[in-house]
């Protein structure tokens, strides 16, 4: 939860539902065939999805508003110190305004749909299961306030170690640093072997499979590329029609 929470689904249908206000616009400018077809085709694509979407998307909010309580509101650039909220807070504090928040859910669950009253039933379940470890965070200095954060001390330590003694994953780094590791030991033989396996492979298939996987990266970059500034390029397509 220290990442902005986006639910894939959920982007790729704002996506989708931004495009067809878009195509309405380009109708209303010039009639296409190609234009109705593309609109009727997106709309019955969401048609079903349409109303579990909105949930999700109220959902999304609730979860959005529980992590800045959890975690403190972000900023008018987007960023959230967690730290500085840690040390202007308290586990009591943090622990009322989160119970509230919940409970106001509980007592106007009646008015939202089933799907959404199982989600504040989860809300529920999950702060009554962890509410006694929840807000440890918010008493001692230095304690990461999300398990991502212990996780990630974890791994640090981990990989710290698999590089001091190499009893782990040992094969990969030679893969990746066997030259370097050949000429740390000061061992012709080992330079011998490392010469030989990189002369007997196959040179014509590794160029083969780094071509593919430049490709995918490429093609990649272009839809995170598109996605991300998707309204823009839709408005750039508003604006160039009928011109």
């Amino acid at each position: 939860m220290a990442h902005p929470f986006k639910l894939p689904g959920v982007v790729f249908y704002n996506c989708l539902q931004e495009t067809i206000d878009k195509i309405v616009l380009l109708r209303e400018k010039e009639e296409h065939e190609v234009l109705q077809l593309l609109e009727k085709t997106l709309r019955h694509s969401i048609e079903e999805v349409s109303s579990i979407a909105e949930d999700i998307a109220q959902a999304e909010i609730w979860v959005n508003e529980i992590t800045d309580i959890l975690l403190g509101k972000k900023d008018k650039q987007g960023n959230r110190n967690t730290d500085e909220y840690n040390n202007k807070t308290t586990s009591k504090k943090v622990r009322k305004k989160l119970w509230d928040y919940i409970f106001n859910l509980i007592e106007t669950a009646e008015k939202y749909s089933p799907f959404l009253q199982e989600i504040i039933k989860h809300f529920r379940t999950v702060h009554n299961n962890w509410s006694k470890h929840l807000f440890t965070c918010y008493d001692y200095p230095f304690f990461p306030n999300t398990n991502l954060e212990l996780e990630l001390s974890h791994s640090r330590m981990k990989r710290k170690h698999r590089k001091m003694t190499g009893l782990k994953n040992s094969h990969q780094f030679i893969l990746n640093h066997g030259e370097h590791f050949s000429y740390c030991f000061d061992s012709d033989y080992s330079y011998d072997l490392l010469l030989s396996i990189l002369r007997s492979a196959n040179h014509e298939k590794i160029k083969a499979k780094t071509k593919k996987e430049r490709n995918k990266s490429r093609q990649r970059g272009k839809n995170r590329l598109t996605l991300k500034n998707l309204p823009e390029r839709l408005g750039e397509i508003v604006d160039d029609w009928g011109n």
